[in-house]
């Protein structure tokens, strides 16, 4: 894969539940390739889930998915059948047993090459509790957010639900809420994406929060919670969001998206480069831009192009030059004499057969059976349609963008 054309996600998937796994094949989409941490093959087996199990391990090989997680996680099943997860952490040997495989056969690899990365033993615990020690006003800070009516807008579901646990040590308290900030920030640092996808408004929220936090040398230290970091991935995050958004109604009106295989159509085609290429230049722009304006940018993106979108009319430009037509038409109608007087002469045929398809091919692009030249993306109908914008398909492309707004 060249660089160009790779555009690195990240997604701590099992945090999130089954919405996690419901928007798998729309991140999968977007990404070039997507980091996963931990995946529960419990989840992958959903209803809710449209990557079929198999297939997710053939995106594993194929480097569009690749996996990171504890040892524990990734190679051990009894570990795993004590997880606090229950029937969601339960070891599959189709998924986690190729996983595991895929592990031990790349685990001498440079990391960057591997299918399945195991991530160093965490060292959250230990670094919120010597920041706290640092800073002891963060404790009743982070237990106040924590008892307020507005915490599950400010703390992500999985982190306060441990937290949950400890509620009555405020230090417990405190300590698994920045345990779990670290640990997040460590595993998308690991996976070396461009973008993290959070999927939830308190993920965002929760990025805020941490980036009012006071600094030490153990906070620094933890890449998620360092005050530049943080609203880069702000950004990024919010792109990747809009554009999981603009997804979802796609796959709404996408005809083909129950027959087997249009998904994988799409991902292994010319298709998903373009999507893929189409947000990092997007990306790349806003890197260079005020963080503050970067609302609606991919529905306003996709509006104003397909805005201006046309249909390039060759039967119409070849009406129009006159010297062509002119050629084209003398052509025709002296190679059709020519057949008539010599019926027998095999190049006459030749000549009327090149001529008719020279002047039918626009014909047979205005009916729709030879592709018109599109001046738009065609990435959201490649994804919708699984074929080239067509005109009919452009008003309603419109449309659908024109009813879309992000709260």
């Amino acid at each position: 894969m060249n660089a160009a054309d790779a555009f690195p996600t990240f997604c701590h998937i099992s945090e999130y539940g089954e919405a996690g796994y419901q928007a798998l094949h729309r991140m999968l989409a977007i990404s070039q390739p997507l980091n996963l941490w931990a995946p529960s093959s419990g989840y992958l087996r959903s209803p809710v889930c449209k990557i079929p199990s198999k297939d997710f391990v053939r995106y594993v090989d194929d480097g569009l998915i690749r996996v990171f997680g504890r040892e524990e996680w990734l190679l051990d099943p009894a570990r795993r059948a004590r997880h606090p997860w229950g029937e969601r952490a339960r070891w599959d040997k189709q998924v986690d047993g190729a996983l595991k495989e895929r592990c031990l056969q790349d685990q001498n690899k440079p990391k960057e090459q591997r299918r399945v990365v195991v991530a160093p033993p965490e060292k959250g615990w230990e670094w919120a509790k010597r920041y706290l020690e640092e800073q002891p006003d963060q404790i009743e800070r982070w237990h106040r957010i924590f008892r307020s009516k507005t915490a599950h807008l400010k703390v992500p579901t999985g982190t306060l639900q441990r937290a949950t646990r400890q509620e009555q040590d405020p230090f417990r308290v405190a300590q698994t809420i920045l345990r779990d900030a670290r640990n997040h920030g460590e595993a998308f640092a690991l996976s070396q994406a461009e973008v993290p996808f959070l999927l939830a408004p308190s993920d965002r929220q929760f990025l805020k929060v941490l980036a009012d936090a006071p600094p030490s040398d153990y906070y620094q230290a933890a890449i998620s919670v360092s005050s530049r970091r943080v609203s880069r991935d702000q950004t990024m995050a919010d792109l990747a969001a809009q554009l999981l958004e603009v997804l979802h109604h796609l796959d709404i009106r996408a005809k083909n998206r129950a027959e087997p295989g249009s998904l994988d159509k799409f991902l292994r085609g010319e298709d998903h480069q373009l999507l893929v290429a189409w947000i990092g230049g997007i990306c790349e722009r806003l890197k260079r831009t005020d963080s503050r304006t970067i609302d609606n940018e991919i529905i306003d993106e996709l509006r104003d192009n397909l805005g201006r979108a046309e249909f390039e009319n060759p039967l119409r430009d070849l009406l129009t030059h006159p010297a062509t037509t002119f050629a084209g038409i003398v052509g025709f109608a002296t190679t059709a004499v020519g057949c008539l007087l010599h019926p027998e002469d095999p190049l006459a045929l030749t000549g009327v057969a090149a001529s008719a398809f020279l002047l039918g091919a626009g014909l047979f692009r205005q009916l729709g059976l030879v592709p018109s030249s599109f001046t738009g993306v065609q990435w959201p109908f490649l994804y919708t349609y699984g074929r080239e914008a067509k005109k009919r398909d452009l008003p309603t492309m419109r449309y659908v963008l024109s009813e879309l707004t992000r709260q």
